[in-house]
């Protein structure tokens, strides 16, 4: 499932340090963290539930409060059973995501495109639900639908729109996400996803200020692993052009 506004060809680009990058190459998996492991507490909330319940009173009313417990529940329990892989949408590099998940100096960026990904990841068959698509940025948290007794809400596409939201805080990051979601059963901090490397990466780069020995053993990392792409150096990092002399000056 693709989430709105979402183009097969879109860039998408993921910053990482050393050490994560020859994880990914040497396991051939991508990690999924669980939604309630990362930075923003509020991954995954929605506000509470509008208290109506049907003024004819009795079974009415008893069903109305068991469905509002369910969907309370259901709301809670979405945030340990997604696990998403968090990328930034954009067509060109970013310093301030250089320095803040990889390493000015010594990390590397994937750059590869929506369709790739797709093709690229093998999501696992107990998790037969997922979704790609950017995020969306609020002001204001978002509010819980629930629409007695036309609907209650209990669905995947409404499980992957509230993953696909963050605070506007974050809209710097340009986030693009996979989402996966479980039956709330695996405990784990996040699962390893296998993933076929060299068609999931289209370009890849070192960060701008890496020394050539870091881009020589990023190098030599890709192809003991038999990467056919071949690391270049951040587009960041190439000379300025020299300005040329006024028309018409002595050079």
């Amino acid at each position: 499932m693709k989430g709105t506004s979402q183009r097969d060809d879109e860039k998408i680009w993921r910053y990482l340090d050393f050490q994560k990058f020859a994880a990914l190459v040497s396991s051939s998996t991508l990690w999924f963290a669980r939604l309630d492991t990362l930075e923003d507490k509020w991954e995954g909330l929605s506000r509470a539930i509008p208290y109506a319940p049907p003024p004819n009173g009795g079974e009415a009313h008893k069903k109305y409060e068991e469905l509002v417990r369910q969907h309370h529940e259901w709301r809670l329990k979405l945030r340990t059973r997604s696990f998403v892989s968090c990328w930034t949408l954009e067509e060109s590099e970013s310093i301030p995501l250089w320095k803040i998940y990889g390493s000015y100096e010594a990390g590397v960026a994937i750059q590869s495109t929506s369709s790739r990904f797709t093709e690229s990841v093998r999501f696992p068959r107990q998790f037969p639900a997922h979704a790609t698509g950017p995020v969306s940025y609020y002001d204001a948290i978002p509010a819980a639908t629930f629409d007695y007794p036309k609907s209650v809400e209990f669905s995947w596409e409404k499980e992957f729109e509230i993953s696909l939201q963050k605070r506007s805080s974050f809209k710097f990051e340009k986030e693009w996400r996979a989402i996966i979601v479980g039956n709330g059963r695996d405990k784990a901090r996040g699962i390893q996803v296998p993933v076929a490397i060299d068609n999931l990466l289209e370009n890849l780069f070192v960060s701008p200020a890496a020394s050539e020995r870091f881009l020589e053993t990023v190098a030599a990392v890709a192809e003991k692993f038999g990467l056919k792409i071949t690391p270049q150096r951040s587009m960041l990092a190439r000379p300025r052009p020299r300005v040329a002399p006024p028309i018409g000056s002595p050079t």
